[in-house]
């Protein structure tokens, strides 16, 4: 073999290397774009999850605080501690809402199983199926149901009984 023929089979070698190392180093490369890209949702669906039980846990707070609020006497509403009550519902509720949870609209709504717990069918001039009453505020988070609405349903208008002709 000459030393051209060596030269160019040494040139051809070194042009495979190289060629071999790129492929190589841009598949590591991929695979690790593809690491990172699978890491970041892992730890979005961990947060997800993790906001989801807290959520969950603080809504009985929430509705204790409603609760407290509704059934606080007229006479005492001016007070400052039912005052800083309200505030502190309030801000929990802001707190809430910038984390992304939303309260569902019910009442006036058809019933969907889908986002609301029938507790009672009562007689209504609305329409059969029709959310008529919210007993309890219903919560979502990123579309998941945190907390159904539990609620009342319209049967429609009591027939007259055959007593009343």
């Amino acid at each position: 073999m000459k030393a051209s023929d060596k030269k160019l089979k040494s040139d051809q070698d070194q042009d495979k290397q190289i060629k071999d190392l790129t492929d190589s180093l841009q598949r590591l490369q991929a695979e690790f774009d593809n690491y990172r890209k699978r890491t970041n949702e892992e730890n979005a669906q961990i947060s997800s999850r993790v906001k989801f039980g807290l959520l969950e846990e603080f809504l009985p707070v929430l509705d204790n605080l409603d609760l407290a609020d509704k059934s606080t006497p007229d006479e005492i509403k001016n007070n400052s501690w039912v005052i800083g009550m309200r505030a502190v519902a309030s801000q929990l509720e802001t707190v809430f809402q910038n984390i992304g949870l939303t309260r569902l609209v019910s009442v006036g709504q058809q019933f969907d199983p889908g986002k609301h717990e029938a507790i009672e069918e009562v007689y209504s001039d609305k329409p059969i199926g029709e959310v008529v009453e919210e007993i309890a505020t219903g919560y979502a988070y990123q579309d998941k149901i945190v907390r159904y609405a539990k609620v009342k349903i319209s049967k429609g208008k009591e027939l007259p009984s055959k007593e009343n002709k």
